[in-house]
């Protein structure tokens, strides 16, 4: 479902608009409805990421270079990613990427900087500001130093995990791309609560805020990620469709 599509739901539901399908309402305006759509997205992004995180991962690998500690997270896109995962094979006899733990810098080296304290049996790292030292040593993107420094090379011997942070729909052709297409009713049905609080009718909004969250917990219980571009079956004879009104 395009943003426009989203926006003209939400105006037809809540008498935004007139009968040529312009906005026409003076309290609530179209930008209104795309800063509410972007915002209820980045909402249910963060719950869905949160329940099937393996639906939105996208992860890449490193080589693992010896004497050299700092490794770049940044994206080869433009998007932003969240680092939820790193895993290491500290040798070329490594079969398994072994879970780096993140830690604070403060944590790891409260007492002293000596890296040769820590074990490649238990290795951590620490997340780098995106603008870091002078000369040789300036690093201008976002990246991880891994504790202990590898000792060899090790080619795709660093596993890196991200979880998208989606982007603001702007264009009327965009998309809440990573949400599975049953959720983008959801969207709406939370934009129409939203919309009528602006407008103090309570008495909708609360109608409208109880359907959401119904429709909400039902997807929920029963989606699989799977088959989040099909209609879910969950008993004999029924599927999952958004309770509309």
């Amino acid at each position: 479902m395009t943003l426009d599509e989203i926006r003209k739901s939400v105006g037809r539901k809540c008498s935004l608009l007139d009968s040529s399908g312009d906005f026409v309402d003076g309290l609530v305006l179209e930008a209104d409805l795309t800063e509410m759509a972007n915002e209820r997205w980045k909402y249910l992004h963060l719950k869905y990421a949160n329940k099937y995180p393996q639906a939105l991962t996208i992860e890449r690998t490193e080589d693992l270079v010896e004497d050299q500690s700092i490794y770049s997270i940044n994206s080869a896109t433009s998007t932003e990613m969240d680092l939820v995962y790193v895993g290491v094979m500290y040798d070329t006899t490594d079969e398994y990427y072994k879970r780096v733990m993140p830690l604070g810098h403060k944590r790891l080296f409260g007492n002293n900087t000596d890296t040769s304290d820590f074990e490649q049996t238990s290795p951590y790292y620490y997340v780098l500001p995106g603008t870091l030292g002078d000369g040789d040593e300036h690093i201008s993107e976002r990246a991880i130093n891994l504790v202990p420094t590898p000792d060899t090379d090790v080619t795709d011997g660093l596993l890196l995990r991200f979880i998208e942070v989606p982007s603001d729909m702007v264009d009327d052709s965009d998309t809440p791309y990573t949400l599975p297409t049953l959720m983008h009713q959801l969207i709406i049905d939370y934009m129409v609560a939203d919309v009528w609080q602006i407008k103090r009718d309570w008495a909708n909004s609360n109608e409208a805020m109880g359907r959401a969250t119904y429709n909400e917990a039902r997807f929920f219980e029963e989606h699989q990620p799977t088959s989040s571009d099909q209609p879910i079956r969950f008993d004999a004879g029924k599927r999952f469709t958004p309770n509309l009104r």
